[in-house]
């Protein structure tokens, strides 16, 4: 089975992140991943609250039936969405990995429904690394 957990995509959303001293504070996303958030939870997943994660992206974790998955995006340009599988040991090793699987599909088709993203393209850690493994997350002003 090939996972693919990192989507790499565009966005219409204004830039919300909140700059101080030229430098960002509050990076942007926070539109994207509210419009993220929303999708799943319609779909019957209990998301939590997302939140700032370091200087660069928004998270959260999400539980369904099929466990428990945390989400994280990050605008390395292109936007990036890295979903990771948070379950027990026990369960990845004797659960196997379609419930994951199933999840990314979801994540996908989610992504697919919110107009103003595009250009969504899906792939596994090491096709991410090798296209993307020389791109740093950068301030605007870089």
């Amino acid at each position: 089975m090939r996972l693919t957990p990192f989507a790499t995509f565009k966005s219409d959303f204004p830039d919300d992140s909140i700059e101080d001293g030229g430098d960002i504070v509050v990076p942007s996303g926070q539109n994207i991943m509210r419009a993220i958030c929303g999708c799943l939870g319609t779909r019957g997943y209990h998301v939590s609250n997302f939140e700032q994660h370091s200087f660069y992206g928004w998270s959260f974790d999400l539980r369904g039936t099929e466990g428990s998955f945390w989400l994280l995006i990050q605008h390395p340009d292109p936007w990036l969405l890295t979903v990771h599988d948070s379950r027990m040991i026990w369960s990845r090793v004797f659960g196997g990995q379609a419930d994951f699987a199933a999840l990314i599909e979801e994540c996908r088709a989610r992504l697919a429904s919110i107009p103003q993203i595009s250009a969504v393209s899906w792939m596994s850690r090491k096709e991410y690394e090798a296209e993307f493994h020389h791109r740093k997350p950068q301030s605007k002003n870089a």
